[in-house]
């Protein structure tokens, strides 16, 4: 069966049986995968880990240096958000916001990428390394087709060892995100289409596109009270359908509490649509029994055999499943 048939979900569920029967795998590993990081124990704390891959021309082109965006400002601009999309998964679970680690392995196509790409490619990393208080402990280097980056990030739960999962939503919880939603997803598409809009709206939304927000910091907060967490990073309604499979509960979200921002709104006459299928804007979206007024609430927790419903203007609206991401499609 071809991949794209069988689904990433699907994949991903397969690849997790293999795992879970192996019984000494299940008293060392605490959370396995299937989660934005898998945590483990060691000799005294718990360790969460994470790993991500960057591909030209799935993720990014190198082609964007031709019109919207000088070829140094996008190798920096790789570098930073490579690590950023690492670090947001750490931020999910609890993870403590220093010190973390990293390895970073890079594929290279030395026809088309010269020293001065990766030069500027390092000065994104360092950059971010110094807001973010992040160690590059080393990687691997090698020659491919397209190039390619894949992280490694680790880093450790606080002093009270709390993990913030997927699967602790209980009904009665609100649902909260830390952030306005589809701004990147708009920044993409400017990219990707050439879409013409004015320049400070092109620049925002781009922008939140190559330096997505990263919200270790508000996490240490949030994780005190959290029943479950994640970072919004195929969009609002994957990322909804995640927590309540994996907690085992429905939702009910009103779109008209969605924050979109004005940039997004100019640019865009269905900014929800951004916001539910867009992806990748590294917001956290979390549930809590107690009220957290610093974020905006989207809706709440209800119990599995509701179902997962939307709602804007008072009326249920359908999802529109062929927009959900999903990688092999």
């Amino acid at each position: 069966m071809k991949l794209k048939n069988y689904g990433e979900y699907n994949l991903i569920n397969k690849i997790l049986g293999w795992l879970s029967a192996d019984s000494l795998y299940k008293k060392r590993v605490i959370v396995a995968p299937g989660d934005d990081a898998a945590v483990i124990n060691s000799p005294d704390k718990q360790l969460v880990f994470t790993t991500d891959l960057l591909f030209e021309d799935v993720h990014f082109c190198l082609s964007w240096a031709d019109s919207l965006i000088s070829r140094p400002a996008l190798f920096e601009a790789l570098g930073y958000k490579s690590l950023a999309i690492n670090l947001s998964d750490l931020s999910s679970m609890g993870c403590k916001s220093e010190p973390i680690y990293c390895l970073i392995g890079v594929g290279l196509p030395d026809s088309r990428v010269e020293i001065e790409d990766i030069n500027s490619f390092y000065k994104g990393l360092k950059k971010f390394c110094k807001k973010y208080k992040v160690f590059i402990l080393g990687g691997d280097t090698n020659s491919s087709d397209k190039l390619t980056i894949a992280i490694t990030m680790f880093g450790a739960t606080g002093t009270n060892g709390k993990i913030i999962r997927r699967s602790g939503a209980k009904p009665g919880d609100k649902i909260y995100v830390t952030g306005p939603l589809g701004d990147s997803a708009g920044g993409l598409d400017i990219l990707l289409k050439g879409k013409k809009t004015d320049k400070k709206t092109a620049d925002y939304l781009i922008k939140k596109h190559l330096y997505p927000p990263v919200r270790i910091n508000e996490a240490q907060t949030i994780a005190k009270y959290a029943t479950s967490m994640i970072d919004c990073s195929d969009g609002l309604a994957n990322s909804i359908g995640l927590i309540c499979a994996m907690s085992k509960t429905g939702a009910k979200i009103n779109l008209d509490t969605i924050p979109v921002s004005s940039p997004l709104k100019r640019y865009s006459g269905s900014p929800i649509d951004f916001a539910l299928y867009g992806g990748e804007d590294y917001e956290l979206i979390f549930t809590s029994k107690k009220s957290m007024p610093k974020y905006r609430c989207i809706g709440t927790v209800e119990n599995k055999n509701s179902g997962i419903k939307y709602y804007q203007n008072g009326k249920e609206i359908q999802i529109k499943k062929e927009k959900l991401y999903q990688h092999f499609k």
